[in-house]
């Protein structure tokens, strides 16, 4: 649930609370990261924030962006951020 949560914070260039209350305003990203959409408990912003952390120390963050973006391109989908109100995701020919 975590990866998932930092894959949203990631997607929509979310801060730690923001994306907190972006899973609870958001029926689709409650299913996303693995929540009842009906009553989403979605992870802390404070826990979001130590995970983040953690995910530094070990020397992934900064590469977490890339990641996520290859992942997309992998599946044959343009990776841009957007706002919350409005993501981009566009299929791309795989080259």
């Amino acid at each position: 649930m975590m990866m998932r949560c930092r894959v949203v914070q990631e997607v929509w260039e979310l801060s730690d609370d923001a994306t907190e209350n972006a899973i609870l305003d958001s029926y689709a990203l409650a299913l996303f990261v693995g929540t009842d959409p009906w009553q989403p408990r979605p992870p802390s912003a404070s826990a979001l924030r130590a995970f983040r952390t953690s995910l530094d120390a070990a020397g992934v963050l900064g590469r977490f962006g890339v990641i996520v973006e290859r992942s997309f391109l992998l599946q044959g989908l343009a990776f841009r951020p957007g706002y919350i109100r409005e993501p981009i995701f566009r299929r791309q020919p795989l080259a």
